[in-house]
Formats: C-alpha cells, structure tokens, sequence
C-alpha cells in the first residue's frame, strides 16, 4: 500500500533545499494535482525567506523553524497550451489566475502549428520542455521545476523496459540535469503520487483532471492501468526509484571510468575519431560508452539506438580476435577496423548513387 501521508512543512523545506542555490527559477504548472501543489509549496517556501514565519498561513503540519532572513529565489510560473483540447485554453488561463493570487507572474505557452499523428504524447512532451527551456532563457531563469513524481519514474522505467533500454535508460529522470545552461529540477521525484494527492486535499486545493490521461491508446496510460497489479507483486513505484537510484549511481561510475580512459584511448584529427587498440583490453560495458562517445562527437545533435551499437561492438571484437580488417555504417558514421585493431570513424558523406551501403 503507497504512503498516503501528507507531506510535512519540514519534508517540503528538504526537498526545495535545492533550488536555493538559484536566484530565478521557473515552475510548470500544466493545471494537475501534481503540478498545482508544486506552485502552491514553492510559493509557500519562497515566502518563508523573506517573510516572518507567523506571516505564512498553510495547513502544512510540522512548522519548520527557519530564518526570517533566509535568501529564496524568485519564482515565475509557465503553463503550457499545446492546443489539443478545447478546455486546454480555460486552464491554462485558471493556472495563470491561481498564479497571480499567489503573486507570481504567469505566461502562457503555445504550442502552435499543425499536430502530429502519431507518438503525440513523446512530441507534446518534447514541444514542452522546448517552450519550457525557451521561456527560461528569455526570462533569465536558471532553472525549471517540474512536478515528476515516484509514479512517474516508474511508468518511465517500465516504458524504457519495454522498448529495450540499457543499464543509462533504466536511470530514468534525474532529480536535477542541465541543459543549454538552464537546469531541470524534480524536487518530487521520490515522493509517491498518493502523498501529493493527500497534500493538495489537506490543503484543500483545486485542479483539473486531464481526460487524455485516461485514454488507453497511449502506452503510459495503459502502464498506469496496471499499477495495482504491479504493487500486488512488489513493483511499488518506491522500489523503481530505487532501482533508478542504483542505476544512476552505475553510470556515474561508468561515465567516471570513460573520462579516465578517453585521453588514453581517442584522439581526434580532422575529423576522424581514432580509437587505439587498447580498447578491446577493456571490458565490453565499458567499449560500448566509449564507441558511442566516439560516434557523438561527429553526430552530437541524433540519438543512437543501443541495439545497434552492441551489434556494432560484437562484429568488431569478432574481427579483432580473428585478426581482420572490416568497415560498417553507424548512424551517419563509417566505422573502420584494421587489422591491428585500432577503430577509426569518419562521417559516411553524400554517398554516391547506386553506391552499396557498407555493412
């Protein structure tokens, strides 16, 4: 059975205690439980660092003892309309009502332009977090917090599972990345939905229910479906965050051993990746991160499916072993192999017409 106990003033001050490093940050609020509480305990929070805690109304249990004078940062607020509802408009403009009654500026955008067919819900997601990124630059935030919980890490997993990922998909969400200077935090993300829902009735919120949530033409609903089926046998959402935890803590470690061996292993001449042929002296997890920092730095903006490269990596050690030279593409690269083992890997070009594809 989740944790549905109500989170505390004292758990919210611990899982906001990050975004105090930032003067400026942005918070998605889409209209849902998740992300109405996540405004309505920042907002409380900030107010804490400049207000005397008396002046701080909340039903929150646990009143924290914190400084009057404690620095937080400001907050903005950004909902996303990505048009595909007719309601979507009324709530994003009850969001930037609720906004403005707790004293944060909200702006609302929009995803414009024609809708795609297919894998809507990955391409909403994607449209999001553009416009999301897009804002924070412009209003020189540093930050974006979004309301991505323990479910949520969970249905993640499982997709990821589903569609094959390695030991780096199977980290999931992170608590806080970076990207184009702007970091992304999930201060929920270890916290069971039950307990955000217990909070916002607690505290006697209001929010919208998406209906497309509902909807079990997308794979996410339908893993939601399954919820209580995978508590019964053990899969709690708790134990998947765990499993992200260890996951995450394996490629940090990996991700440490890459940097230690890449000087030792790469260089780079115009152009032309050059691995030596110490790399087959290493173990296998760690040739493919290498291959595919090796592949990244000539295709740095595309995405490289793991099946292809563990298929890449046993032609290549098969030849190694076998003392043969060979080439194969990847992913707009031509991977080469000579006979002394060393790796060499080029842009494939404007291939020619009729020209065979190589490998």
């Amino acid at each position: 059975m989740p944790d549905q106990s109500p989170l505390s003033s004292r758990d919210c001050d611990a899982l906001f205690a990050p975004l105090a490093a930032f003067t400026h940050v942005l918070v998605a609020v889409s209209g849902g439980v998740d992300s109405t509480l996540l405004l309505f305990a920042l907002c409380r929070w900030a107010r804490q660092g400049t207000e005397p805690l008396s002046a701080t109304k909340s039903n929150f249990r646990s009143k924290s003892r914190l400084s009057s004078t404690q620095v937080r940062p400001r907050l903005s607020v950004a909902c996303v309309d990505h048009g595909l509802r007719p309601e979507a408009r009324h709530e994003a403009l009850s969001v930037k009502a609720y906004a403005q009654e707790l004293g944060c500026n909200c702006t609302i955008l929009r995803w414009r332009g024609e809708k795609p067919q297919t894998a809507l819900q990955e391409k909403a997601r994607a449209m999001r977090h553009a416009l999301l990124r897009a804002h924070a630059i412009k209003i020189g935030a540093q930050a974006i917090v979004m309301a991505h919980h323990a479910d949520d890490q969970a249905e993640t997993l499982l997709m990821r599972m589903a569609s094959g990922s390695g030991p780096e998909g199977l980290s999931g969400m992170r608590p806080q990345t970076l990207r184009d200077g702007v970091a992304l935090v999930r201060p929920f993300l270890q916290i069971e939905k039950a307990r955000l829902v217990a909070t916002a009735h607690a505290e006697h919120l209001t929010w919208h229910e998406d209906p497309s949530n509902q909807q079990p033409r997308f794979t996410r609903v339908r893993l939601r479906h399954l919820e209580t089926l995978r508590q019964a046998v053990g899969l709690t959402s708790a134990r998947f965050t765990r499993l992200a935890q260890r996951m995450a803590m394996h490629q940090e470690a990996l991700d440490w051993m890459v940097d230690q061996y890449w000087p030792r292993l790469c260089t780079l001449d115009q152009g032309v990746v050059v691995l030596q042929s110490t790399l087959w002296d290493v173990p296998v997890a760690l040739q493919l991160k290498i291959l595919a920092k090796a592949w990244a730095c000539l295709q740095p903006q595309t995405q490289l499916r793991l099946e292809r490269l563990e298929a890449l990596q046993v032609v290549l050690q098969g030849w190694v072993q076998a003392q043969h030279s060979g080439r194969r593409t990847l992913g707009g690269c031509l991977v080469s192999l000579s006979k002394d083992g060393i790796v060499r890997i080029t842009g494939e070009g404007t291939r020619r017409r009729g020209r065979p594809n190589v490998g």
